[in-house]
């Protein structure tokens, strides 16, 4: 309402305004990912949550329109960073069979019901954006204080002994005693084009790219259409994440 965007002269600028951020968050999702292989898991991880907050606390300050959609690239930068390399990061500290019940239950639906409560006790928008920010400062708090780089990233990159001051560190973490594990060592890292000429493996990363590409569309189609479902906005919202574990 406050610069027009509805039932007003400036209204198509509300589609800009998601136009601009999914940019971004394509822009993040193809950079951060790849410079997290190079510098680490964690200093990128840490670098897209603290854009994001800082993104989403200065878009509750913006004084114009113009400054906004400028703004929501960079968090949708963030929002892309965070998709890619904070979950990998943390999927790294964890064994295989734990892995699923991360990725079904704690991912983006947790984060839509959070803003879902934020924005109904904080109706006002510029308001509900410096709330969120605030939400997230815990889960920086972790990453730096916490959790040590990612043992699977130090192994890559030969880094052995910092591998396993990392694992010894997340098994006091966990409360289990450390266990030295042999890892087998990396002799080649293969590049894309060696990916995609063996043969087996461009099979399982076609069928991966695949079910991934079609889930995101899905997902992405679902939340940006979910405000025009009949009945009351704020409980189809608090259902969709409810139910999201489910398929999963």
């Amino acid at each position: 309402m406050e610069y027009d965007w509805i039932c007003g002269k400036s209204a198509y600028l509300k589609s800009l305004f998601s136009q601009i951020q999914f940019a971004g968050v394509l822009c993040g999702t193809f950079s951060f990912g790849a410079v997290s292989d190079v510098v680490g898991r964690k200093p990128v991880a840490v670098f897209a949550l603290s854009l994001g907050i800082l993104m989403n606390f200065v878009t509750g300050l913006a004084p114009s329109y113009q400054l906004l959609l400028g703004i929501r690239f960079f968090l949708g930068l963030s929002v892309g960073g965070t998709l890619v390399v904070v979950c990998t990061f943390v999927m790294e500290m964890l064994l295989p069979k734990q892995r699923m019940a991360l990725r079904a239950f704690f991912n983006w639906g947790v984060a839509r019901l959070m803003m879902t409560l934020i924005a109904m006790a904080l109706p006002e928008w510029r308001m509900s954006s410096i709330a969120c920010a605030i939400a997230a400062l815990p889960a920086l708090i972790i990453i730096v204080f916490v959790f040590p780089e990612s043992p699977t990233w130090l192994h890559n990159k030969g880094k052995l002994e910092q591998m396993k001051k990392s694992e010894k560190h997340i098994a006091k973490m966990a409360g289990v005693p450390y266990v030295p594990v042999e890892h087998q060592k990396i002799e080649h890292s293969k590049t894309i084009l060696e990916m995609l000429r063996t043969k087996g493996l461009m099979r399982r990363l076609f069928v991966l790219w695949s079910m991934w590409f079609v889930a995101s569309i899905c997902g992405y189609a679902t939340d940006l259409n979910s405000n025009t479902i009949s009945g009351d906005l704020f409980v189809n919202q608090i259902l969709f994440p409810s139910s999201s574990p489910f398929p999963k």
